[in-house]
């Protein structure tokens, strides 16, 4: 059953009681396991927001909410989240610490290589320190000449991604400058406030 704009639907929710009236929740689905290599550390899916609901009341253990936003297709059966608002503006600032992690997803599932406005996943949260907003530097090692590693750490810069989204041990980014082809797999660390001055005195 598809439901769509304006439609009533009912809610079996996990401690019913915890809910108020005019609260807002998130529909969300599950659209595909992110790949894990043993480098990712942590496993996790790949989900959706579909809908906002607002609650409207509550009906014994039961409540009534109606559907007051969507962007994707919405059906019964689908579950229910705290509210995760649209993003409007997100300001890119530089981290105060440095924090590591890999690239480990693409919003466009099965393909491998990163663009420059591409949606893409990191094995890093809150957690670890990671906050919207924060810009990653996007790192490899390898030769572009004869394809050999310069070194077994990673050297030079391929670009640049900020963070949009954050939960506790993942992050959703977007590709925001791009010197030179990256993919998934592809190891990052925030710019820092060092980072940056080394840049200024390069320029």
């Amino acid at each position: 059953m598809i439901l769509s704009l304006g439609d009533t639907v009912y809610l079996n929710l996990n401690n019913p009681n915890v809910y108020s009236e005019n609260q807002s929740l998130s529909v969300y689905q599950t659209t595909s396991e992110v790949s894990k290599p043993d480098y990712f550390e942590r496993q996790g899916n790949q989900y959706d927001v579909v809908a906002t609901l607002k609650l409207v009341k509550k009906i014994k253990n039961l409540w009534e909410a109606k559907i007051i936003e969507y962007s994707g297709v919405v059906m019964r059966g689908d579950k229910v989240t705290s509210y995760y608002p649209k993003i409007e503006e997100v300001r890119p600032f530089l981290s105060d610490r440095q924090i590591e992690g890999r690239l480990i997803g693409n919003y466009q599932a099965g393909k491998v290589y990163a663009t420059l406005g591409d949606i893409i996943y990191l094995n890093r949260g809150k957690s670890d320190g990671v906050q919207a907003g924060h810009v990653f530097n996007v790192m490899n090692q390898v030769d572009r000449s004869d394809k050999k590693n310069i070194l077994n750490q990673p050297v030079y810069s391929s670009g640049e991604i900020t963070v949009l989204n954050v939960n506790d041990d993942f992050a959703t980014a977007m590709v925001s400058s791009q010197k030179r082809d990256f993919q998934i797999g592809d190891f990052v660390k925030t710019k820092d406030k060092i980072d940056y001055a080394k840049s200024q005195n390069l320029s």
